[in-house]
């Protein structure tokens, strides 16, 4: 069977087909949002629609002249800026996931050669398939064979159970769970509130949230967050806020997204002044696992980042690559790309259990 591909220059256009996504990210409702934002500097953007035979995949191609959230990992492993022009992304790396198109080979080869074409039609350096996990990106590198990986970034799962107890039982000592209980009573016992606000009920403290998330960002050195992004991913269906009050202000939050059978913990915001004193960050990961039993979710998804808490608490780790085919061969890109990926092995391995 041949995969066959149609462009759509919105999502309002594509047919009302069963789409298969793996993850949120991968959505008609997450492309759609991503249609607003402006944090991240998209000139343009198109839609493939990979359809036959009765299956259906979603892939969203967007032309970034930048991404902030690319930048922050060149930032972090002090690097100059790989790309000389504008990307395509997809998706996003805001996208914890990616892999659209990954369920049969010729809907991968369609994704790649299509994307390829649209890429060079557009004037940009590299096509960039964003956060895939190894055996995603085992696949497509046999379809098409990239011209470079890149070790982008890692993120953290565990599974659930029927009970927060039983969630613990699967930690890796009796120090960590006794900590992780602890952290969530002295929140409880220093006044914190944490409420459950789903889809719009977000709206009213998604700026405060917003202001929160990028002070953290701005602390550890480089922003890359915007309020847009917030009030996009609000209107996706299964989104959720755990919002940590105290004193009628927000102290902190998750914003999170329930798919399938996944709660993932996509950013968070804390006002770190008060972080030691109300504990938020150890409440508000409790209240995860808390919402992920209560809500049905076999998985709960920690995200990224944070490394050495996630490793402690047991959480498994996967890898997420960015697989970049290059528009034109470059000499110049491709050293930099390997550069990259060296450094970003040693800032994502650090430390972490084997």
């Amino acid at each position: 069977m041949s995969a066959i591909g149609t462009w759509y220059r919105k999502v309002s256009e594509v047919p009302d087909l069963p789409i298969w996504a793996e993850h949120i990210t991968l959505t008609p409702a997450w492309a759609a949002a991503w249609e607003q934002v402006t944090t991240e500097q998209v000139r343009d953007f198109r839609h493939l629609l990979l359809a036959d035979g009765g299956e259906a995949e979603l892939v969203s191609y967007y032309l970034v002249d930048h991404s902030p959230f690319w930048t922050e990992n060149e930032q972090v492993v002090e690097m100059d800026p790989v790309w000389p022009g504008p990307v395509v992304y997809a998706p996003s790396p805001y996208a914890e996931y990616g892999g659209a198109g990954a369920s049969r080979t010729d809907f991968i080869a369609e994704a790649v050669d299509r994307g390829l074409e649209l890429t060079r039609e557009w004037g940009a350096s590299a096509l960039v398939f964003s956060n895939l996990t190894p055996d995603v990106l085992s696949r497509w590198s046999m379809v098409r064979p990239t011209s470079m990986s890149v070790l982008f970034d890692v993120a953290y799962y565990a599974p659930v159970g029927d009970s927060v107890e039983d969630f613990l039982a699967k930690r890796p000592t009796s120090n960590v769970r006794r900590e992780f209980r602890r952290q969530w009573r002295r929140g409880m016992d220093a006044g914190l509130k944490v409420r459950r606000l789903h889809d719009y009920d977000m709206i009213p403290v998604l700026d405060e949230f917003g202001a929160l998330t990028i002070d953290t960002s701005q602390a550890h050195g480089y922003n890359m967050y915007g309020p847009d992004l917030f009030h996009a991913v609000a209107t996706v269906p299964g989104s959720v806020m755990l919002a940590a009050e105290h004193d009628g202000t927000l102290a902190g939050g998750f914003l999170c997204l329930r798919h399938g059978n996944r709660l993932s913990a996509w950013t968070a915001g804390i006002d770190y002044p008060r972080l030691r004193d109300l504990h938020t960050y150890g409440t508000l990961a409790y209240e995860a696992v808390s919402y992920a039993v209560d809500s049905g979710a076999a998985i709960l998804d920690m995200g990224r980042s944070n490394h050495l808490y996630k490793q402690r608490l047991g959480l498994t780790g996967v890898d997420l690559y960015a697989a970049v085919y290059l528009a034109e061969d470059d000499y110049e890109i491709q050293a930099s790309l390997t550069e990259l990926h060296i450094r970003l092995i040693a800032r994502n391995h650090a430390g972490r259990r084997p």
